[in-house]
């Protein structure tokens, strides 16, 4: 097999059958409310906010590999944390604000593995929890070893 050692695919595949944890589901959720302009000033409206049903939709068409289901159970999680709450504002259905743990959450947030740099993602192939991988990896690029060898 011959491996082209500066390929981000051939390291992201390593990856691939990774479970995401509900931690990096929200941390992808907050990144695409700031992206978005979430909570920031925009003019003469100091937020757009939305309700929590549109908020739901709105995470949906963000993220459609996941369930509706699991994306309100991860942003309950996040309500519960009070990193997004309700407004007090309105009596009828509340819209959702940044709540007093927002800015704590949001220095929290990781990046994902695409946004890595391929030095992280060897490092974290080689010296990380994972035998296999350092298997595959030392398996792989030993062919190139002996094809540099041979080539000399």
């Amino acid at each position: 097999m011959v491996v082209k050692l500066d390929s981000r695919e051939y390291y992201l595949s390593y990856f691939k059958d990774m479970v995401e944890t509900p931690e990096i589901l929200q941390d992808k959720m907050l990144k695409v409310l700031i992206a978005d302009g979430w909570c920031e000033p925009d003019g003469v409206e100091p937020y757009w906010s939305v309700k929590k049903n549109l908020m739901i939709e709105y995470f949906d068409r963000a993220f459609p590999k996941h369930k509706r289901s699991i994306l309100n159970a991860r942003l309950n999680e996040l309500m519960q944390s009070r990193v997004i709450v309700k407004s007090i504002k309105y009596k009828t259905k509340p819209y959702l604000i940044k709540g007093t743990n927002w800015d704590s959450r949001v220095r929290r947030i990781q990046p994902t593995l695409e946004e890595t740099s391929t030095d992280t993602l060897v490092t974290m192939i080689l010296m990380g929890d994972n035998p296999d991988w350092r298997a595959r990896y030392i398996a792989d690029h030993i062919g190139d070893v002996k094809q540099e060898n041979l080539d000399i």
